[in-house]
Formats: structure tokens, sequence, C-alpha cells
């Protein structure tokens, strides 16, 4: 029996229901890998293929071995738009009055008869180009499925590709030059792209599809195309097309031969151009056997071309930062310490930032900053007033201010070694403070000694010298930004020779009504920030001539407790640590008269500050007491709010409902605890170590319900 009656025997079996499909499977990937299946085989295994009725197991192993032509015929055209017609996801329908849902092969099953398709393509022939191209249509209305995307894109582009492939393509005088215009594609093709690219931003296929548009077109404006009219990144992915399966033998069986017929011939030369056209998608070039770069030259799937360069003064949105973000052309990046920024300012910044998070120490951008930073801010002859146009505290914002911590040191340091500060570099340093972290405790210490060093020698010239001086400095909206920045700055130093320091910095950092506006506010964090700072206040050992220094550091303490926790905000008693936050007696009289205070029983001056009343923390307690009431069965009673003792002790004395097992106090030590696993470490710090009752009652986040 030759090879063509056992393919025929083998094709027989499977058809016949009683057959041996097992062996009849065997022994026609064996023939097939061998010599090939005819026409008429490759037919009838094409119809055991798409009938319906056909096992799986039985059309992935068609599918994968058996489906290789012999390579003495060309695959009839209809067959492609056979497989077309089986791509696609189930549809519902209705028919005389009832739903129907069409069946479809698994997504896995389509992918392979796709793959198929393309090991096959040089087996089409000339042919090839005609039948894609007509096609098309339906290629772009199969488009939208992501499962099929790279072999659907790989056909499109394969049509596009036609005069590359040996096809005589004829341009009548009359014809424009338009790539677009005159091959099979049309203006609707590229929309439809772009407008599933803007979809799927993500998506390798659309990509490639897209850059393929660029390269046939140069004149292609692909801004107008997208809604935003900002383009998005388009460098080449791995994945983007579909390449032919290297274990398919169709081809290597022809090559193998020693001469072929001219139908051979004609395969061999497609699958030749085939391949070149491949090549310029493969994204590694590990993989190719050519130079990489000699292969793309300055095609568009290699480099970013110029009409898709953006320039960085036309990003002014952070969608538009991110679509264009690797076709951004920024020249002079120095720029971002103009002493007039730019409108799009804050965008040149953060582009800049999110270069230098991944840039090497040679980085181009990273050198032209450096040099910029130590010219424009770092110098010791900065012109007053002008570090509010440089953006170094974007870099700050933006994590990468590290970049610069050589500049910076080098910059502390040197100026440490100036005998006199000129007014100018006081400020030039204030401003800097909130800085000073990225350099190591060497080099800051010594920097802020210069800084009290020149405040000594402020405080002893005239009155008016001195108001000059400060209105130089802008101290109005300088001296709060220090002392927060001070504050950060003193829980970076915690070994024992520099509490000397720390004990300086006091003086300058906390006057009452910068620490008690801090301790007032109606943001969590910074209330929680400002009694950490006390709470590490608190704990300095002053000495005894230091009374002006030691009541100070009192009172922060009793005023803050007294105003968060005891429900005595304000309380003012003469010759005692209790200051009301050293408001004047008159002011506090007339604040408690104030219609909201005096006028309900709800709210008063004493428990305005209270944690459970506080406007930063009201509503996050709120939260907490409901989450407390949630995890118990038997209560009947939510507290309506504003918490306080009074309502506590109202709702668990009504003998008709049932609320927490728990005083107020304790209530209060519960939101305390929960305040503080959350992340409000400073009401912890100063309220668990100053308060008896409170002693050994902070607990650990696992300990909290």
């Amino acid at each position: 029996m030759d090879q063509s009656q056992s393919i025929r025997g083998s094709i027989d079996q499977l058809i016949d229901s009683d057959g041996d499909t097992a062996d009849a499977l065997s022994q026609l990937e064996i023939s097939a890998t061998t010599a090939g299946v005819s026409l008429s085989d490759l037919s009838s295994l094409l119809d055991l293929v798409f009938e319906p009725t056909t096992s799986s197991m039985v059309r992935n192993r068609i599918l994968g071995k058996c489906l290789v032509p012999c390579g003495d015929y060309l695959i009839p055209p209809d067959n492609f738009s056979r497989v077309l017609g089986v791509i696609g996801a189930p549809e519902v329908y209705y028919k005389n009055g009832k739903q129907h849902k069409s069946k479809r092969f698994s997504l896995p099953t389509q992918q392979k008869i796709l793959q198929w398709t393309i090991n096959v393509l040089p087996f089409f022939g000339s042919g090839l180009h005609r039948v894609l191209r007509r096609s098309l249509p339906i290629l772009f209305g199969l488009l939208s499925y992501e499962f099929s995307r790279p072999y659907i894109v790989t056909f499109i582009i394969l049509a596009t590709e036609a005069p590359k492939m040996g096809q005589d393509v004829e341009i009548l005088p009359t014809q424009t030059k338009n790539p677009l215009q005159r091959s099979p594609l049309r203006p609707w093709h590229a929309q439809l792209t772009v407008d599933l690219l803007d979809r799927f931003p993500l998506d390798a296929s659309l990509r490639a599809l897209i850059l393929h548009f660029s390269r046939l077109d140069t004149t292609l404006d692909l801004r107008h195309l997208w809604k935003s009219h900002q383009v998005p990144s388009l460098t080449l992915s791995e994945g983007g097309i579909s390449i032919p399966d290297k274990n398919f033998v169709g081809i290597s069986r022809l090559k193998s031969q020693e001469m072929g017929d001219e139908v051979t011939q004609e395969i061999l030369r497609l699958q030749l151009n085939l391949t070149q056209i491949y090549r310029r998608f493969e994204r590694s070039s590990k993989k190719r056997k050519i130079d990489s770069d000699s292969l793309m030259g300055t095609d568009i799937l290699n480099t970013v071309p110029g009409d898709l360069q953006v320039s960085i003064s036309a990003v002014h949105s952070i969608s538009s930062l991110i679509s264009n973000f690797e076709n951004i052309n920024f020249i002079n990046p120095s720029s971002v310490f103009a002493k007039i920024p730019p409108t799009n300012h804050r965008f040149r910044c953060l582009y800049v930032s999110l270069v230098l998070l991944k840039a090497a120490p040679s980085n181009l951008i990273l050198r032209k900053l450096s040099s910029a930073l130590q010219y424009h801010v770092l110098r010791g002859d900065s012109i007053p007033g002008s570090y509010n146009n440089f953006s170094i505290e974007n870099f700050a914002r933006y994590g990468t201010l590290g970049c610069f911590k050589s500049e910076f040191e080098s910059y502390l340091e040197e100026n440490a070694t100036i005998n006199a500060m000129n007014l100018s570099m006081l400020q030039n340093h204030i401003r800097l403070i909130p800085y000073f972290y990225i350099a190591k405790n060497e080099v800051i210490l010594p920097a802020l000694n210069r800084i009290l060093f020149c405040v000594d020698n402020i405080e002893q010239k005239t009155e008016s010298q001195i108001s000059k001086t400060m209105k130089t400095l802008d101290a109005r909206n300088v001296l709060p930004q220090t002392m927060a920045n001070l504050t950060l700055l003193i829980g970076k130093f915690d070994s024992s020779n520099e509490h000397v320091l720390v004990d300086e910095l006091i003086m300058l950092d906390t006057t009452p009504s910068l620490m008690f506006k801090l301790v007032a506010s109606t943001h969590p964090l910074i209330v929680s920030e400002a009694l950490g700072f006390i709470a590490s206040i608190k704990k300095l050992k002053l000495s005894e001539q230091d009374g002006v220094k030691i009541g100070l550091k009192n009172s922060f303490v009793m005023d803050s407790i007294n105003f968060i926790w005891r429900d005595m905000a304000f309380k003012y008693e003469t010759g005692t640590i209790n200051q009301g936050m050293y408001l004047h007696p008159q002011f506090l009289q007339r604040m408690s008269g104030l219609d909201f205070f005096s006028n309900s029983n709800l709210i008063s001056t004493r428990s305005v500050g209270s944690i459970v009343q506080n406007p930063s923390f009201a509503y996050l307690c709120a939260e907490i007491v409901w989450k407390l009431e949630d995890m118990e069965q038997d209560i009947s009673i939510r507290h309506p709010g504003p918490i306080s003792e009074a309502s506590v002790s109202q709702v668990q004395q009504d003998p008709e409902s049932k609320w927490l097992c728990m005083s107020y106090q304790d209530l209060k030590v519960s939101l305390l605890n929960h305040l503080d696993a959350m992340g409000f470490h400073g009401l912890g710090d100063l309220l668990f170590t100053s308060l008896k009752p409170l002693v050994n009652q902070r607990a650990r986040n696992q300990d909290l319900p």
C-alpha cells in the first residue's frame, strides 16, 4: 500500500464511527509528516475539523500534525474564508420566538485553527495577497476579539505588504501617492484600530498594527485619530503578531528536496518574503541571524520617528504625559530650575523625576540636572527670593531627590567652613531645611549650627534691623514652614551627643503660637505629628537655669493634654502650667460665649478639642464606634452622637436599651488605641507616656478587635 492509500484509509477510519480512531490518527500523523497530504485528503481533513460533531481530541490532533500539504498544489482560496467563518464568540439570536445560541469552537481550538493557517500561508501561493485583501472587512471586524488578535493583525499586515510579496500592483498616473489610498486600507481601518488601542492601551498587537500604518504612510497624523489628540507609547513589544510554528514540517520538507516543480518554488519564494516581514516585528535581536540595526535602519518599528516625537512643551496633563512618555523630547532638562517657570512646569518636573527613577549615574539628564542644581539653587550667592522659582521640592515630592545627595552634602560642608553667613545664605539654608534629610547627620548638624549662630547674630541687632531682616526673609511665611521642617529633622537625631543641638533648636522651633496652631489643626496627621513632637521635647533634660524653656515645655504638654484628652481645653490658671494655649484670658471668656458654644449642650469650649469631638478625629472615632457596635450582638441602640461623657452615661443608664459595656474613659482609651493602630502615633506617644491612668494601656495591633 502506497502512502496516499494509507492516508486515505486512515481518513476513512476517522469518518467511520466504528473505526479505530487512535490507530488512524497515529498512522495519519506519521504519513503526513513524512510525505504530506494531497489536496483531496486535505479537504477531507478540513471537513472533519470544521464538522461540529468531531471530538475535540480528534480535531486538535488533526490540526497538530496532520494538515501538512505535500507541496505539489496550492491551497484553494475559499479555505481561508472557511477559517475566518469559525472565528468569534457564540452569538445569541431569536427564532420562532425562542432564544438560541450559536455554537462555536472553544477559544484554544480557534487559536489552533488560526495558527495552522499562519503555518500554511505560503501554500496559498501568489494568490495570497488577493485572498487577504478581499478578507480585510472581515479581518477588521474580528479585531475586537482579544484571543485572536495576534493572528488577525498578522493577516492584515501581510495583506498590506502585498507589493513586497511579488504582487504586481498597477498604479495609474492619476492615482494619488498616498499609500493608504492606493492600498486596500481605508481611513476607517486606522480609526477602528486607534479606538481599540484607546480601550486596550497595553495590547501589543494593536500597537504593532498602528506602527505598521505609520510606516506605510509617514504623513498619517495619528494625533487626529485619538480623541485626546495625544499619541500613546508606540514601542514594539513581544507577541504583537503570530509567526509560523517552528515545529511545522511543511516548509522544511520542501527545502530538503533536491529539485522542486514550479509550484514548490513559488511556495518557497513566498515563504522567504513572509519571513522578511516577520523579522521586522521581532523584538528580540537574539532571535535574528542578522544584525537588527542594519535590518531595521530608521524604520518606525525600531525608533521613534520625528513626526511621533512630542515636545515637552506640549504636555499639559497627566494623561498626556503617560500616553506620550516614551516619545517625549526634552532637550533642556535643566529648565526645570528656571527662575520664570513655564506653564507646564509641574509636568516637566514629573517627567524628569520618572526618568531619574531608573537613571544610571552616567545618564545625560541626571548630569545636566546636577550641574543646574549646583549653579541655580545651591550656590552661595543665590538671589534672595529666587528659590521660590526653583523646583527642587518637586523632586522631593516624587522621591528622586536622593539622586542629588552628593551635591547637597558638598554644599552643606562647603558653607559650614564660612565664618560669617550672610543673609542670602541664611535664607537659602532655611529654605533648604526640608531636604536636609537626604544628607548624613555629620553634615546636617554643622549646617543647623550655622543657622543658629546666624539667628543669634540677628537677635543682637537693633529693633529696626531685626524688622528689616525679618521682612527680607519673609518671616511670616518662612517661620511656620521652618518649624515644621525642623520638627521632621529632630527625629533624625537620636544619639546622646546630638541632644545639645536639639536643646538649642527648641527655642527656634517651638514658639507657642506656631505650636498650638498645629495642635488645633483640623488635619489629623498634623495634630498627631505635633503631639508627637511635643512628646519628644518632653524627654529633654533642661538645666534649672533654663526656666523659660522648662515652663514652655511643660505648658506645651499640659495644654495639649487638656485640649485633646481631658475635656479641659483652653484651661487657664495664673502661676501654673495651665496657660490656655497662651491665649488672652479675656479672649477665652468671649470665645465661650459664641453662638455655637452657648446655644447648644452638644459641644462646649471645654470638649471641643477632645478626640471624640475634635474636627480632625470626630469622624474617624465615629467609624470606630460603629465598628465596635457592629461587633456586639446584644446591643439594641446605636449612639446618636456627638460622643461626650454625659451622652455615654445617658445611653448606658437607659433601662430600655443596651449599649457597649464600657465607660466614657474606657471608650476613649479604645479609640486612642485604634487611632494609634491607624498610624496616628503622635497621639499615643504623648498621652500614653504622660498620663498615669494610661500607663500600660497601649495595645498592640493584634490585640485590637
